[in-house]
């Protein structure tokens, strides 16, 4: 009786462990980078929120007033070109510039008592 072989044996390839180092550092340092996106996007969506939350408290500021001087119908007028210009923003760090001019602008209108001779609006 004559053996029937197989047409090619299946080989086994064999992992040396100079490949196997470098997979398992390449795997590392893939996941130390994923931590580091993962921790850079918590800050800065907390970084948003932090500058959103001052805008609502002054707003509900500014809604307190009963009428508005002149100097801050401007700066109004100011604070909605900053938010046209955050809505048409892609960038996030110049959205958060974007933000803390409009925080400013609204902090000085809030701040902005008004002089008596002006009229208000």
């Amino acid at each position: 009786m004559s053996k029937v072989q197989p047409a090619h044996k299946a080989k086994k390839t064999k992992i040396t462990p100079l490949v196997q180092y470098f997979i398992s550092a390449a795997a590392s340092v893939t996941l130390m980078i994923v931590g580091w996106l993962s921790w850079n996007n918590h800050q800065l969506q907390n970084q948003l929120e932090q500058l959103l939350m001052v805008n609502v408290q002054l707003e509900q500021q500014l809604a307190t007033h009963e009428f508005l001087t002149y100097q801050q119908s401007q700066l109004l007028l100011k604070v909605r070109k900053v938010e046209s210009q955050l809505v048409n923003e892609k960038q996030t760090n110049k959205k958060l510039l974007l933000l803390e001019q409009r925080s400013l602008l609204m902090t000085e209108m809030i701040n902005d008592k008004g002089e008596e001779y002006e009229y208000s609006i």
